[in-house]
């Protein structure tokens, strides 16, 4: 295992616009070595923590060690060569090497690849640059590494930021991409920042009424003991997906599953549910005219339920029409936060409100 007091520096990709979010979530996770550098979407920090405990960090959508920082070019025509020739000539360090060799990532004869991201674009490099930048990492430590651009068991990544920055890295995880995910399911690591902004507690009654796929009640696990956590959903279809997806006891034990219409939630009481988080899908309600009486109805319905003091955390592309509905339940509704970022390319916010303890 890597030693304690060793401190290494990785860099760690979120969902654009939530940074500070993760900010939170990894204070709470690792000890840190001073303050991290946040960037839209991007966090470095150094820490104490093995490679072990950040790749197992979920709400990071990926994480590196950071083999070098690399100074930055000034011409955009040749930039990423230039930045390969450099790594080229820097021997990665052996604490890094003996960090990434001890916790079993890097082993005798892997195989890797070289990625170059330019500004969040995937960009290649001449090719006598990266035969010679393959041959300096094949040499490290003598682990005889061989080049795989095919199935590697590893990836070296040269990135390039807006900003100037630009990182030699060695990536520890393997997420999954937006392409794997099922159409019209949540990314996990948003559903998790979801479930943060909602500050767990083991009192909880928690519910997603749009649960569809489930992702976001399996995230609320992730958190620790809660009273109760209900999947909801009107399409009798997802409720018997998720159901038949996980029979296992232990999530039958935890997660109640119920079909019901979000904006008629009868089943509850009034004041009885303590949090909600939920990302509201469309496909069951176009028939209505203005998408922000299906705001105001639903709304409605989560002042009854909801206890005083109850937490909101809702995720929606459609901000203008949730903004005018939360307007009409201001005396009962406070928004408390706002974070505006990009699902699968479009435009959308995670808005947190707050039920008055005064209604």
């Amino acid at each position: 295992m890597t030693d304690k007091r060793q401190t290494l520096t990785y860099v760690s990709m979120c969902v654009a616009g939530l940074q500070e979010v993760a900010e939170e979530m990894l204070r709470q996770s690792v000890t840190l070595s001073g303050s991290p550098t946040l960037m839209d979407g991007l966090l470095v920090y150094s820490t104490t923590a093995s490679p072990d405990q950040i790749r197992r960090l979920d709400f990071f959508s990926n994480s590196f060690l950071l083999l070098r920082s690399l100074t930055p070019v000034s011409q955009p025509q040749d930039r990423m060569d230039e930045l390969a020739e450099l790594a080229a000539h820097l021997p990665i360090e052996a604490k890094e090497i003996s960090a990434l060799t001890q916790s079993g990532h890097l082993k005798q004869g892997q195989t890797f690849r070289i990625v170059l991201s330019d500004e969040n674009h995937l960009v290649s490099a001449r090719p006598d640059t990266m035969r010679r930048l393959e041959a300096a990492v094949s040499q490290t430590a003598g682990l005889n590494l061989r080049a795989d651009a095919h199935r590697p068991d590893h990836e070296i990544w040269l990135l390039r930021r807006r900003e100037g920055t630009a990182y030699y890295l060695f990536r520890l995880t393997r997420r999954t991409t937006s392409r794997q995910l099922t159409a019209g399911s949540l990314r996990p690591e948003i559903a998790l920042m979801m479930c943060h902004l909602s500050q767990p507690r083991p009192d909880d009654i928690f519910l997603d009424p749009f649960a569809g796929y489930g992702t976001i009640p399996l995230a609320r696990l992730n958190f620790g003991p809660s009273q109760l956590v209900f999947f909801a959903d009107i399409d009798e279809a997802m409720v018997r997906g998720f159901r038949q997806n996980h029979r296992g006891a232990a999530i039958r034990r935890q997660i109640i599953t119920k079909q019901m219409d979000a904006l008629q939630p009868d089943f509850f009481e009034d004041g009885f549910v303590s949090t909600i988080v939920t990302d509201p899908p469309w496909g069951y309600y176009e028939s209505m005219n203005q998408m922000d009486e299906f705001y105001r109805q639903m709304l409605n319905g989560f002042r009854r339920i909801m206890r005083r003091g109850g937490r909101l955390v809702l995720l929606t592309a459609r901000k203008d029409e949730f903004l005018a509905a939360a307007e009409t339940f201001s005396l009962q509704f406070e928004q408390l936060r706002t974070y505006h970022i990009l699902v699968s390319g479009k435009k959308a916010a995670i808005y947190v409100l707050q039920k008055k303890e005064s209604v």
